[in-house]
């Protein structure tokens, strides 16, 4: 068994005209909903093997909360340009290269290409991976190269609305 997991960034701050986008940071209601996805992701008890995050400060921002909570050492993430550029490029081509050794995967990145990859991976048309949502697909396969967009079953689609009364 195989575990995908993606992450959209938590909600952005739009308030400083002078950043880039590349730049801009969370919000208030990011800063909140990043360390309590974390903390509920964590509950789950899924073993995270590697983590890959878009560099862009929200992107990196949530991760750095997911990182902490899962007490993910130095050599087990990385921050990949191409993922804000072309997530949907970076997570296609590098999943069939990872090692049979790792069964769970997690990127952090950004939406259109987010919500795409659900679907794409599971079949299933989510409409939105909401800010700081959390898609986990499921593979029946023994290795990385036998993903494909056939063998993908959404185990799991949470966001912090789901927790708000």
């Amino acid at each position: 068994m195989k575990t995908l997991i993606l992450n959209r960034h938590a909600k952005s701050d739009w308030d400083h005209p002078n950043l880039t986008d590349f730049e801009r940071p969370l919000n208030d209601r990011g800063l909140k909903d990043a360390p309590f996805m974390a903390k509920k992701f964590a509950e789950r008890g899924i073993k995270v093997d590697f983590l890959y995050s878009s560099p862009a400060n929200r992107a990196k921002t949530t991760a750095d909360f997911f990182i902490n909570e899962l007490a993910l050492s130095n050599g087990q993430y990385s921050f990949e340009r191409e993922i804000y550029g072309s997530g949907i490029s970076f997570i296609r081509t590098t999943l069939p290269t990872l090692s049979s050794d790792i069964d769970s995967v997690m990127f952090f990145g950004h939406n259109p290409d987010f919500t795409s990859l659900v679907t794409y991976y599971s079949g299933q048309r989510i409409g939105n991976l909401p800010t700081c949502g959390i898609a986990i697909i499921k593979f029946d396969i023994s290795s990385w190269s036998l993903v494909n967009d056939t063998n993908g079953v959404l185990d799991v689609f949470d966001f912090p609305k789901n927790y708000k009364d």
